[in-house]
């Protein structure tokens, strides 16, 4: 009987999942905010970043992102603000967007806090067939010149600070 009903369970989320790829930057050490709005403002001052990376430069459509990042506490410490605007290349897929982030922290003693972090931003995503290697020309997922979608982006998270040790848990695209 439990089998049944894992079973159940197991098809209903197989039916009713849907799946997007988060862009992946490689310097969420220097900036968890990019990842977690819940280190939006974390540190003592106003920090800007700024990111380009460049993947297999020589081939044709090779992989680049852009970032800037822009965050700081307020002045009453207990709440931060940020944005972060990016541009995501890969191949026949281009994402234009930003998210403006908030965050609060619950300070329990001088070295542990408690944040919370969302993010609300827009993201335009955009697929170019005209710029795809194609094997089969009369494939009908690809008629037509390309694929444009605009949408609301929302991002949530919660981190842990003890001393030096950052702990973190974030949802992003929740919209």
């Amino acid at each position: 009987m439990k089998k049944n009903y894992l079973s159940l369970l197991f098809l209903f989320f197989l039916f009713s999942v849907l799946a997007q790829q988060v862009s992946v930057p490689n310097h969420e050490f220097y900036k968890p905010m990019i990842y977690n709005p819940a280190f939006t403002g974390n540190g003592e001052y106003t920090n800007a970043m700024i990111i380009s990376r460049s993947q297999w430069i020589d081939f044709k459509n090779a992989p680049q992102l852009n970032l800037f990042t822009l965050d700081g506490m307020l002045p009453n410490n207990k709440m931060g603000l940020g944005i972060n605007l990016y541009s995501d290349k890969k191949g026949i897929s281009n994402k234009i967007g930003g998210n403006i982030s908030y965050s609060y922290q619950l300070l329990f003693n001088d070295y542990t806090k408690l944040k919370f972090g969302i993010a609300l931003g827009m993201m335009n995503h955009t697929l170019q067939y005209s710029t795809a290697v194609i094997e089969d020309a009369s494939d009908p997922n690809l008629t037509g010149t390309g694929q444009k979608e605009t949408s609301i982006n929302g991002n949530a998270g919660l981190g842990f600070v003890w001393k030096k040790l950052e702990l973190g848990v974030s949802v992003p695209q929740l919209l």
